[in-house]
């Protein structure tokens, strides 16, 4: 499964940064963090 954020212009967020940002969303919603890592982060912009 691919996972990506959509930004707009030539902005960019450092992948350490949105992994973290992800890995918060999965401990939100009682998922392991550790799962974030098991997924492809794909380049939308």
């Amino acid at each position: 499964m691919g996972m990506g954020i959509k930004l707009d212009g030539k902005e960019e967020i450092p992948e350490e940064e949105y992994r973290r940002i992800f890995k918060d969303m999965f401990v939100n919603l009682g998922l392991p963090a550790e799962k974030v890592d098991e997924f492809e982060f794909l380049d939308l912009w």
